[in-house]
């Protein structure tokens, strides 16, 4: 019987097999409506055993088109969305760009919590000749968002075009100057280190560019090739579109080749203040942003403190300032100086004008209308920093601390492109030096090894140099950290740096019902979308 001619009747019977056509009919109706309407206010369907149905996979995957929409507001611009400048001191370490830039570019090796993992790479590298060779296997399920494969002759001509780059990215080419990188097969790859470095596997988290796209473009002229402001990738969501200057829409790769994230769209927008920003946030026109301050929204946002992957760090120059001048300038910047977090050691800095003014005149100052070396001359410190606002207000900072609490003057040197690479950095020409580091830990080797007294290839900004230090730094890394020894405190007292800024906080609306389940740091937050969001669940049986 033809289901029309039963509802002509005005009565009539019907078989057990048509009643069970007709409430099946029924059912699945209303009950995909109300999964849809679930769906769209934070609800997920969790099935009781792993052996999900074809019926319940397609109602999954029906319910993973629909809309799931997160706007991050961020204070700044996007600017250029090309991992090989994003995360580089070249962009002025633009962190709304670094963000985006991680969520459409992949590297072989991506940083979770406490190691590296396998990105791009099928599995962990093997490592040979103690440490000086990296052979990686690639994925062969990998495509870049215009459909193109992805192979290991994209790996080679990102490092070589890094190798071309000219100073303005000196500290992205420098990293990877002296290693070889060589294709073994269509998904295989070999690097050749020119000595040991136990901290470089940390390297391989840089993204990679397609070669298909850019290959017959000189490296020199990258940095103002359109693929920066429309980029493509082959990560976990895909640029979409620029609304004008003031937001940037991305979408998620339906072919990613891990788990695909079921935020469908990542909507960022630009503010030119935090003032402006939070007046969004309190209208609930964004879902979410990070801040370095505490704010209180009462009851319709959470707050969930971070750990940063970008620290700025003030270097103190140990070829021109003696001991005794970085004890005295230690403890009269300690207050700004943070004295624990997620790094895995802090020097121990202690906050006393009166120790620090001893310091002074046991180093042979003397306190005449200002500090004067004994010949009379003013005694003045020289604070570099890159020549962006926010780097140039750390400097402020430290210069006024400086002068208010132990009248030691200073004069902040605000240089950028090869001006501060080559003439100051590479040289260790300052006394201070104001840079941020994006990095989770402190690493012994690329931080105080005299190998990376000079240059820039490693955080040895401190210029410091020796070879006891070296030796015990050669083998707690043989040691795989095991013979640590009094290593660490020998640093934390040497008065070489400090670190003074880290921790953020991120702040999300209660509405939205996208709650962070566990952030590793800043840039992570949305890499994880699968296990970032927790969701209502509603049990269904089987």
């Amino acid at each position: 019987m033809k289901l029309d001619s039963i509802f002509r009747k005005k009565s009539f019977q019907i078989s057990l097999f048509e009643k069970i056509i007709l409430i099946s009919f029924f059912v699945s109706s209303v009950f995909g409506i109300y999964l849809v309407n679930l769906y769209k206010k934070g609800y997920r369907i969790v099935f009781s055993n792993s052996n999900e149905s074809s019926i319940s996979a397609n109602i999954l995957g029906f319910l993973q088109n629909q809309k799931n929409i997160y706007v991050e507001g961020v204070v700044g611009e996007s600017k250029n969305i090309n991992p090989i400048f994003s995360s580089s001191f070249v962009n002025g370490f633009n962190s709304v760009d670094s963000d985006i830039s991680y969520l459409i570019f992949s590297g072989l090796l991506r940083k979770n919590e406490e190691s590296f993992i396998p990105d791009l790479a099928l599995g962990e590298p093997k490592i040979l000749e103690d440490g000086k060779i990296y052979e990686f296997s690639l994925r062969e399920n990998v495509f870049w968002h215009d459909g193109e494969k992805f192979t290991a002759d994209d790996v080679v001509y990102t490092i070589k075009t890094i190798q071309s780059l000219d100073t303005a990215s000196s500290d992205v080419r420098a990293i990877w100057e002296k290693v070889e990188v060589e294709k073994i097969s269509e998904f295989s790859l070999r690097f050749t280190l020119s000595r040991k470095n136990p901290d470089f596997l940390q390297n391989f988290t840089q993204g990679i560019i397609p070669k298909h796209i850019l290959e017959n473009t000189p490296a020199r002229e990258i940095l103002f090739h359109s693929f920066n402001f429309n980029p493509i990738g082959t990560g976990p969501f895909i640029f979409s579109e620029r609304k004008s200057t003031d937001q940037l829409i991305l979408k998620r790769n339906p072919n990613f080749y891990g788990e695909v994230p079921e935020i469908s769209e990542l909507h960022f927008r630009f503010f030119s203040s935090e003032d402006d920003l939070v007046k969004s946030f309190e209208k609930k026109e964004i879902d979410g942003f990070l801040s370095s301050k505490k704010f209180n929204f009462d009851n319709f946002a959470k707050r969930e403190e971070i750990s940063g992957s970008t620290n700025i760090f003030l270097f103190l120059n140990s070829r021109n300032l003696k001991e005794k001048l970085r004890e005295a300038i230690t403890y009269s910047l300690s207050d700004i100086f943070i004295s624990s977090g997620g790094l895995n050691f802090y020097p121990q800095y202690e906050d006393s004008v009166e120790k620090s003014r001893l310091a002074l005149f046991e180093f042979g100052l003397k306190e005449e209308n200002g500090w004067k070396w004994g010949n009379g001359e003013p005694f003045k410190l020289r604070i570099l920093t890159l020549n962006t606002d926010l780097y140039i207000s750390y400097a402020k900072k430290i210069q006024e601390k400086l002068k208010n609490e132990i009248f030691v003057e200073s004069e902040i040197v605000a240089l950028s492109g090869a001006e501060f690479w080559d003439n100051k950095v590479f040289n260790r020409d300052y006394d201070l030096l104001v840079l941020p580091i994006k990095i989770s830990k402190i690493y012994p080797y690329t931080f105080f090894h005299s190998n990376y007294s000079f240059g820039i290839n490693g955080f040895n900004f401190s210029a410091f140099a020796n070879k006891k230090i070296d030796i015990a730094i050669e083998e707690y890394e043989l040691s795989s950290g095991e013979k640590s020894g009094d290593i660490f405190e020998k640093i934390k007292n040497l008065e070489l740096f400090g670190i003074i800024d880290k921790n953020n906080f991120f702040y999300y609306s209660n509405s939205s019902k996208k709650l962070p389940k566990k952030i590793f740091n800043t840039n992570e937050r949305f890499f994880f979308a699968n296990s970032w969001y927790v969701w209502k669940k509603v049990e269904i049986k089987k």
